[in-house]
């Protein structure tokens, strides 16, 4: 579909629809290969700003009725936050939501997912590291794709000395810390944000790990510690935590119990859709990313992606594939 006509469909719904609703904005790195750049999130921004409540998860209560809410969200603190999405918010006048793992804003070590990219482009052309029977070949974006995924899974101290066997395997040395194109958002520039008033932070652990994969202890630590460390930085209370990865089995009934012990009001996932008053989860919140085309992005911030999924849904439940399609 032309992506004006999404766009005027999405206003359109908009306009229509008027139960209560919160739209969570997610966004991570600007620019790259998904082509998401400065003005696109501008775009993006501003048709949130024009037709919800901007507001902090510390202003987070239940979504009424008639609520017509939303957060912006900025996962993990990279320093385009302040050098590219903070300027624009300011120009809006809306507060954003960063999630930084603190491992990586206050201590200066690496996302791992980041390291295995910078080694991935350092490495030796055709280099080899090989996983029990799986081969990960530099140049062969499927099994670079797998092994990330097969990372994700990992505890820490396991995921650190399989990711450094890899980087020796490759030829790829990772400087200690991250260089400028991967570096974290300064205490200093933190600080800027913070003295203008739209800037909260929100938990996401210590070490980026998946918190299904974390038996109680660490968890409790990473949830715990992260606060902590969150609040030193800041004087506030950190009222939200993000689920790294935050896709379904990234989160389950344990640890939203855990997330709720830990003090956190509300907790974010990557799923993607709207949270609608009288379905609203706090643990489990829904958000909305942002996109290379601005169609798209509205239908999903309009409500409108919500209802497509309902319907492919229902489609599905009526026309089951045979047994041996499915």
């Amino acid at each position: 579909m032309h992506d004006w006509v999404l766009a005027a469909a999405s206003r359109c719904y908009d306009w229509f629809q008027r139960r209560g609703r919160l739209v969570v904005v997610t966004m991570h790195r600007i620019g790259g290969p998904a082509a998401i750049g400065p003005d696109v999130v501008r775009r993006q921004l501003e048709f949130v700003a024009e037709r919800y409540r901007v507001i902090r998860p510390s202003q987070f209560r239940a979504v009424g009725d008639r609520d017509r809410l939303a957060m912006v969200t900025v996962d993990d603190g990279h320093a385009d936050v302040h050098a590219v999405i903070f300027p624009i918010a300011q120009d809006l006048g809306i507060p954003i939501v960063v999630c930084p793992s603190t491992d990586f804003l206050l201590h200066g070590r690496w996302l791992w997912f980041d390291k295995l990219s910078w080694a991935a482009d350092h490495a030796r052309a055709g280099a080899e590291f090989r996983i029990g029977e799986t081969s990960v070949r530099i140049g062969d974006a499927l099994q670079l794709a797998a092994f990330r995924s097969r990372l994700k899974r990992l505890r820490p101290p396991e995921r650190e000395s399989v990711l450094q066997r890899a980087c020796d395997a490759w030829g790829a040395d990772p400087p200690a810390a991250p260089p400028e194109e991967y570096r974290a958002l300064s205490r200093a520039e933190v600080t800027q944000m913070l003295r203008s008033g739209l800037l909260e932070l929100c938990g996401h652990t210590v070490t980026h790990t998946i918190a299904t994969v974390l038996p109680d202890a660490e968890l409790e630590w990473e949830l715990n510690e992260s606060k902590r460390e969150l609040e030193e930085l800041t004087g506030q209370t950190v009222a939200a935590f993000c689920y790294p990865n935050g896709q379904d089995g990234d989160f389950d009934q344990r640890t939203e119990q855990r997330v709720l012990e830990a003090g956190y009001m509300m907790a974010l996932t990557t799923i993607e859709g709207l949270n609608w008053s009288g379905a609203c989860r706090a643990m489990a919140l829904k958000r909305v990313h942002v996109h290379s085309r601005c169609g798209v992005f509205m239908k999903e911030a309009s409500g409108l992606g919500d209802v497509q999924r309902s319907l492919r849904r229902r489609r599905s439940a009526s026309n089951p594939l045979p047994p041996t399609l499915a």
